[in-house]
């Protein structure tokens, strides 16, 4: 289907995503979970699956577990915050 002659394969691209600025857990605290996520931004723990799975919310996986950090947390709620009304 791909020969050389044809164009290259699609690949499928990833939005870039800025580190988070520590990963040490002595600065960035626990790793919650998502009920614990979904209670620090006031949505359910579908949404903040929802929001992993979109790349939206950046995660730490601990075997088959999923994990936010705190600082993680932070940045999504700094970048995701809309300007007061002046």
């Amino acid at each position: 289907m791909y020969d050389n002659d044809c164009e290259e394969r699609p690949t499928r691209r990833l939005p870039k995503r800025e580190p988070v600025e520590s990963l040490s857990l002595a600065r960035s605290g626990a790793l919650l979970d998502y009920e614990q996520t979904g209670e620090r931004l006031g949505v359910s723990a579908r949404m903040v699956r929802r929001l992993w799975e979109r790349r939206e919310l950046m995660a730490v996986k601990v075997g088959r577990h999923v994990r936010f950090t705190e600082a993680e947390i932070a940045r999504f709620i700094r970048d995701n915050s809309a300007g007061g009304a002046a």
